[in-house]
């Protein structure tokens, strides 16, 4: 059982059953519900996918602004990736509006899925689409993709067969300069993944952003069918009103549209093994319809399978319904859905509007439907597809045939026609009988139709589609595009029918005559239709080309408040208009006009609007007024206008090249004029672009030059040979002057080197008579005699060998001037070298005076002395620190802590030798830090005594030892420690005992303080 994703289009909910908007339910859901379960219950909820079953998946539309589609898209993805990982390879998708667009994007992320299993990637990749908005929603739906069987996935989806049926594929687009809908380069490539694409385009729906895309296949084999149907945007849906749900007046009605979309779509998913079981809804009352059983039942026998001759019947029968409901579906082309309003309305105030609907074809550019999908001539036929049904029943036909197939049959089934219907016409004759006729005449039903004249139209009209068909293959160059097998096999099978029905032996043959008739009357009427609308086009672009579209502007703002209520509008209401008016048509006004600067103050215009609270009418009207503008304008760039004109050029000049073709159809036409009309459309419209480019001041190389770099544009060469006509240069002959320029630069040069060269010519020739006079002087002295010879002899060697010293001497001397300026920059380096080592050598020799200075200093007997003091000083710190220390860990007492940090103090100054090179320099600082942290401890509350007797061993061994060694440095002691006595001599007459018991306590021997000079000395030096 093959697997079907249906995707609902915008603002569309899942509605199998008459309501709102859907007199009978709406198209895709209902089919939706066709599908076989196989048995399974209808699985519906409140989620966004609202009906599912292993069979089929039903997502509903996205929102009016496009924000939901990437999660649409992801949940449609899913859905075929479960169904792929059970084993289901053939796909099938139908989608209408923006669910048809996502349908394209979901065969390319399967696609891109495929590839990824191919190269075997990993279930990261899974989510990673190209698509920013995909991607975010499959990273939101993380637990669904990872709850796939990525084994089974990648086991069958190299197999998968998708096929889409798309139903007026619309993005959206940008109102009012707001984005509504989403853009994606994909939307318009097929991906090879696809095996079928089948769309239906609507003729009638005019709203604005309703602008559908058609796609290009990336492959030739994927069977692509694109076909049109009369009706808004959303009658095959199951909406009989306009857009805003208007019941159209009169007995006409449009219900034949959804009914022959649900018979097409039922036929799409039967051709690719989707099994169709009508009648299954009887016990589920949410999703039973009825309302077409009348139209679905007989199309299916007991077993459940198509009756493809009643369905046949079915489509003409529709058809004909449609036709004759014409009028009824044009009047939507007068119609839009709510706000939006109409395409081209704008056009209708510049009175350039084109009553067709505008497509997005192959890519971001717009298209008018009927140059893609050509009416019909004759008007019996909605559209090829009826046509084709319509010949295949006249003439009896197989379905499935290629083009020049169906030529071929036809020309053989026609010409059995015609031998038995003469035969039956001669029964009338006195001499004929009965018995003649065999019974292939007998049971032929044409040959006996078109013995009445309403059979015989009806046979001859139905070859009208397909003349009509072969001749829009040329008239469209289609057939360049074909392969060379099948473009030379459509050839044959046309050339072989015309020769057919010209052939002498069927001149009296009245059908032959009709047919003859009718090809030539198709084939005119195409030919004439191009034509017209080649020159509509003409005409458009020439008005925008040759019109001043400031004073278009102008009137249309004129126009537009000549509409407006007095009561609405206050004089300064108008004065605001005006401004705003005058402000954007000097942008206009401008050579050539600023439509990138007048679109940004249209659109600072409306998003002042929509700040209006509440809004008013008038405001309203302008809303609609500059959003038509904002649409407009852009057409007016010159970049736009440009493009235009180049490729209405080019399809005349292609038109022109196929009336050729056109010659073996019908060869009673008058070519040769039509040529000629063509040939002046095209003259007037180098004309006209001309005149565009010199009145708005462009220059053809710096401006319109760069247009066509990547493009050899007919008509801009043509621009650029009548270039002068129009005050402008042509830009190839700016580039002949430049390089004339050069030319004549390099010519001038050349010509002084020629006079440099006349010069060394004359020297030469004057050269040459002093040679010729010496070698007469030669002669001379030759003929008097050998001495003089031998004496001119010895003249040329000495000649010869100054000639030969001179050149040594030359050489002689370049060798030297080298060897002269290569030892003049070596006695600069050397110079410089000798410069840097003098100033080091200076650097070396102070910094080892100073080091020599501080060695000295260090040998003396005071310095030995100040370092047995620092030796003894800092055990008495070690001492002290490590009894706080230990004391710390018996108390959380912040004083001990206050003393560990100080004596780490005192300690450290004991120990740098770096800023205190000198014992006696660290006793100093030590000897100032040690009184003013003993100022700061002896003022608090409760001084530690084992401070006081760590400051006074230390004072004293500073105050005695050193006190004849650093000046002043025992009054210093004495004082700040006992500055309670009455001198210093006190002090040592108090701790001279004392004094003695420190100095056996600490040792100090001469030889340490020796070793502790060499270290400090080797420290500078290497300092």
């Amino acid at each position: 059982m093959a697997y079907t994703l249906t995707l609902l289009g915008t603002d569309t909910t899942f509605t199998p059953k008459p309501d709102t908007g859907y007199k009978y339910g709406e198209t895709l859901s209902y089919v939706s519900t066709l599908v076989d379960r196989q048995g399974e219950q209808a699985q519906l909820s409140d989620d966004i996918p609202k009906y599912r079953n292993s069979n089929i998946t039903v997502v509903d539309g996205p929102d009016t602004m496009g924000k939901a589609v990437g999660d649409r898209i992801a949940r449609g993805v899913a859905s075929i990736l479960e169904a792929i990982s059970r084993g289901e390879t053939d796909i099938s998708i139908m989608a209408h509006s923006r669910g048809a667009v996502e349908a394209i994007l979901v065969a390319h992320e399967l696609e891109r899925i495929q590839e990824n299993c191919k190269q075997g990637k990993d279930s990261a990749d899974l989510m990673n689409s190209k698509c920013p908005l995909t991607k975010t929603a499959m990273k939101d739906q993380k637990s669904t993709f990872d709850s796939l069987n990525l084994a089974g996935i990648a086991n069958n989806i190299n197999n998968v067969k998708l096929s889409i049926f798309n139903i007026d594929p619309v993005p959206g687009g940008d109102f009012l300069g707001a984005p509504v809908g989403w853009k994606d380069e994909r939307f318009f490539r097929v991906p090879k993944i696809v095996k079928e694409y089948e769309q239906c385009v609507y003729e009638n729906e005019r709203t604005r952003c309703f602008k559908p895309i058609v796609p290009k296949c990336e492959s030739s084999d994927t069977k692509f069918n694109l076909f049109s149907l009369p009706g808004h945007h959303g009658t095959g849906s199951g909406n009989l009103n306009d857009q805003q749900q208007a019941v159209l007046v009169g007995d006409t009605t449009t219900e034949h549209a959804q009914q022959l979309m649900i018979i097409k779509l039922i036929d799409f998913l039967n051709r690719n093994g989707v099994a169709i079981k009508p009648g299954q809804n009887g016990d589920e009352e949410q999703v039973n319809n009825t309302s077409f059983n009348a139209l679905i039942k007989p199309l299916f026998d007991e077993d459940g399978k198509i009756k493809k001759e009643e369905l046949k019947e079915k489509y003409l029968t529709l058809y004909q319904e449609i036709a004759k409901n014409k009028a009824a579906y044009e009047h939507f082309n007068t119609t839009s859905y709510k706000v939006l309003g109409q395409e081209q309305s704008i056009q209708k105030l510049f009175g350039r509007y084109r009553d067709d609907r505008i497509i997005l074809h192959q890519v971001y550019e717009d298209a008018f439907l009927s140059d893609v999908l050509p009416h019909l001539p004759g008007g019996h036929f909605v559209n090829y597809d009826h046509a084709r049904l319509t010949i295949n029943q006249e003439l009896g036909l197989e379905d499935g045939l290629s083009l020049n197939q169906v030529i071929d049959k036809t020309v053989s089934r026609l010409g059995e026609i015609m031998k038995h219907s003469s035969k039956l016409a001669n029964l009338n004759n006195e001499d004929a009988e009965a018995n003649d006729l065999s019974q292939s005449v007998l049971d032929d039903n044409c040959a006996h139709a078109i013995q009445s004249k309403e059979g015989f139209n009806i046979l001859v009209d139905s070859l009208e589609g397909l003349i009509g068909e072969v001749g829009n293959i040329y008239f469209h160059d289609k057939h360049k595009s074909m392969r060379e097998g099948e473009r030379n096999a459509l050839f044959n099978s046309v050339k072989g029918a015309i020769d057919l029905f010209k052939s002498a032996d069927l001149n009296d043959n009245e059908l032959a005559t009709a047919v003859r008739e009718k090809i030539d009357t198709t084939i005119k009427e195409i030919l004439e239709g191009k034509i017209t609308r080649l020159n509509d086009d003409a005409e458009i672009l020439s008005h925008k080309l040759g019109e001043n579209l400031s004073e278009e502007v102008n009137s249309a703002f004129d126009k537009l408040l000549r509409t407006l209520r007095p009561e609405d509008v206050n004089n300064d209401r108008i004065n605001e208009f005006d401004g705003f008016k005058n402000q954007l048509i000097r942008l206009l006004e401008s050579k050539p006009p600023q439509i990138k600067e007048s679109r940004e103050l249209l659109e600072e215009k409306l998003k002042s609007f929509e700040k209006t609270d509440p809004p008013d009418e008038v405001n309203e009207d302008m809303t609609s007024f500059f959003g038509e503008l904002l649409e407009i304008i852009p057409d007016y760039d010159v970049n736009k206008l440009m493009e235009d004109a180049n490729q209405l050029y080019d399809e005349f000049d292609s038109f022109k090249k196929s009336l050729s073709d056109f010659t073996q159809l019908n060869d009673s036409l008058d070519y040769a004029q039509w040529q000629t009309k063509l040939e002046e459309k095209q003259r007037q419209l180098i004309d006209q672009t001309a005149r565009y480019i010199q009145k708005n001041n462009l220059n053809l190389e710096k401006d319109i030059d760069p247009l066509f770099k990547d493009n050899k544009s007919p008509l801009y060469e043509q621009i650029k040979l009548v270039a002068s006509n129009y005050g402008l240069e042509n830009p190839d002959f700016v580039k002949l002057k430049r390089q004339n320029s050069e030319l004549s630069c390099k010519l001038d040069e050349q010509v002084e080197k020629i006079k440099e060269l006349q010069q060394i010519k004359e020297r030469h020739d004057a050269d040459k008579i002093k040679l010729e006079k010496l070698n007469q002087e030669l002669q001379v002295l030759r003929d008097s005699g050998s001495e003089k010879e031998k004496e001119v002899e010895q003249i040329r060697q000495e000649i010869a060998a100054l000639r030969t010293g001179i050149q040594f001497q030359d050489r002689q001397q370049d060798a030297l001037e080298k060897q002269i300026k290569n030892l003049n920059s070596e006695i600069a380096w050397l110079s410089t070298d000798k410069q840097q080592l003098t100033r080091e050598r200076e650097f070396q020799d102070n910094r080892i005076n100073d080091l020599n200075e501080l060695v000295n200093r260090l040998n003396t007997d005071e310095e030995q002395e100040c370092t047995a003091v620092v030796r003894t000083l800092k055990k008495l710190t070690a001492d002290h620190l490590d009894y706080l220390t230990a004391k710390k860990g018996n108390t959380q007492n912040d004083t001990i802590k206050e003393q560990i940090e100080i004596t780490k103090n005192l300690q450290g100054i004991l120990c740098n030798t770096k800023e205190y090179p000198l014992p006696s320099d660290r006793i100093t600082a030590f000897t100032n830090q040690l009184n003013e942290d003993n100022k700061k401890l002896s003022a608090q509350h409760d001084p530690d005594p084992a401070w006081k007797r760590f400051a006074k061993s230390c004072l004293i061994t500073i105050g005695v030892i050193c006190s004849g060694i650093i000046p002043g440095i025992l009054a210093l002691a004495a004082y700040n420690h006992f500055k309670d006595k009455s001198s210093p001599q006190s002090f040592t007459d108090k701790y001279k005992n004392e004094l003695s018991k420190i100095k056996q306590q600490s040792d100090i021997s001469k030889h340490q303080t020796e070793d502790e000079t060499q270290n400090l000395t080797t420290t500078g030096l290497a300092r």
